[in-house]
């Protein structure tokens, strides 16, 4: 059987605390007072184990839960009402001289608890103090412990919840207000009740919540925000694929040649043959071919 143990801190403490309650104001409780029987040992400061085991009766107050979830926390206020028999408060009042007792944070101040489907079980060890407490001079010594208990709940399933073992240091005092400290008294008892059982809870299985959908902001990467680092394509120019310096734009790419105009000897006044008229024609398309050449080698340059 898979068992689990928790012990809660000394400051949340009650005697033997085997009442639960489910966490959360929603969580239905009822108030149960149950009596369990305890056969105890003590043993005194510098005296001992005393002779004898004489029976405490603790009666339990609680708040338990109809039901809880599986994986919630199981809490419950307890109040402990502890009778100590007769002949165990004469022994304190007459041969140890106590007029006083209290039940400080301690780890001895410690009861169980157990939580079990008998296949699941949580077990809890719950530390518990009581106030200064006077002891009579006569009759039972009566103390009255309270605090609180804490278990995780195990698994969907009926659980019965029983008191187990428990354990007490007690404090003793020659004066009735608590400032004669002069003996203590250490109490390891064994629950030997008929039935320890104190309820049982339903654990039910936690509700699933559903994936929020629209409520949350969506985490898109950006598409167009960030700039791309895609190649260059046709803003670099590619050395294979560079323009021919014959088709450089803005060069000429014809030579005009000047037509040839006949002029008659007897339109005279000018003094100039044909002959000599196309010479100088054939000079001035020469030049022009020579420019236009200079140019495009000085544009391949660039």
């Amino acid at each position: 059987m898979a068992r689990r143990h928790v012990r809660t801190s000394a400051g949340a403490a009650a005697l033997a605390g085997i009442g639960i309650a489910a966490v959360g104001l929603a969580a239905p409780a009822q108030a149960v007072t149950i009596t369990q029987d305890y056969e105890c040992t003590y043993e005194v400061l510098n005296l001992g184990q005393i002779a004898g085991d004489p029976d405490v009766s603790v009666s339990y107050t609680v708040d338990l839960p109809t039901s809880v979830e599986e994986g919630e926390q199981i809490t419950s206020d307890v109040t402990a009402v502890v009778t100590i028999p007769e002949s165990r408060r004469d022994s304190l009042y007459s041969l140890l001289n106590v007029r006083a007792v209290d039940a400080p944070s301690d780890p001895l101040n410690a009861a169980g608890v157990s939580v079990s489907d008998g296949t699941d079980s949580v077990d809890g060890d719950i530390a518990f103090t009581s106030p200064l407490t006077d002891v009579p001079a006569s009759g039972e010594l009566v103390v009255t412990a309270t605090g609180s208990v804490s278990v995780p709940a195990p698994s969907a399933g009926t659980y019965d919840v029983e008191a187990t073992d428990l354990t007490a240091f007690i404090r003793g005092y020659a004066d009735a207000d608590g400032q004669s400290y002069t003996t203590n008294v250490t109490l390891r008892c064994t629950n030997v009740s008929e039935s320890t059982s104190v309820g049982t809870i339903e654990v039910t299985e936690a509700d699933s919540e559903p994936t929020p959908t629209t409520d949350e902001p969506t985490t898109d990467e950006p598409t167009t925000d960030e700039p791309t680092t895609d190649e260059p394509t046709s803003e670099d120019p590619d050395p294979t694929t560079s323009s021919d310096p014959t088709a450089t734009s803005g060069s000429p790419t014809s030579v005009q040649t000047p037509a040839l105009v006949q002029t008659d000897a007897s339109q005279g006044g000018s003094g100039q043959s044909p002959a000599l008229l196309l010479g100088g024609g054939l000079l001035a398309a020469v030049g022009g071919l020579g420019l236009t050449l200079t140019r495009r080698r000085a544009s391949a340059r660039h």
